[in-house]
């Protein structure tokens, strides 16, 4: 596996660490939604990830060395909570809002129509 020079890295650092602001509460809805169709539009999406194989930051081992350690529970804990729901969120299927073709959400939400 090549290692990266230190400029590389502290590139790679700076570049997720924006990404991941603007994939998240609040400058998703306010300005990383808008950025991203942009970008997505822009560029191809073999692109937007480009994926070196034989290549990986440190950063990025270090990252996976860390979450490694609580991906049981963190499984674990996913299939609790989709369980609870499966069994007490009871809704009529009109009320769901499904996901429309161009548009972006955060998966984790159930999303529901807001009913006037």
């Amino acid at each position: 596996m090549q290692s990266n020079n230190i400029i590389d890295e502290y590139k790679h650092i700076i570049t997720t660490y924006i990404r991941t602001k603007l994939r998240s509460k609040p400058l998703f809805g306010l300005l990383g939604y808008r950025i991203w169709k942009i970008y997505g539009k822009s560029i191809e999406f073999v692109e937007q990830s480009p994926i070196i194989l034989g290549k990986m930051y440190k950063t990025d081992i270090a990252t996976t060395i860390d979450r490694l350690k609580s991906l049981n529970k963190n499984i674990e804990l996913q299939r609790l909570i989709a369980n609870y729901y499966s069994k007490h969120l009871a809704i009529n299927k009109e009320w769901l809002c499904y996901e429309k073709p161009e548009h972006y959400y955060i998966d984790y939400f159930i999303l529901l129509k807001c009913l006037q």
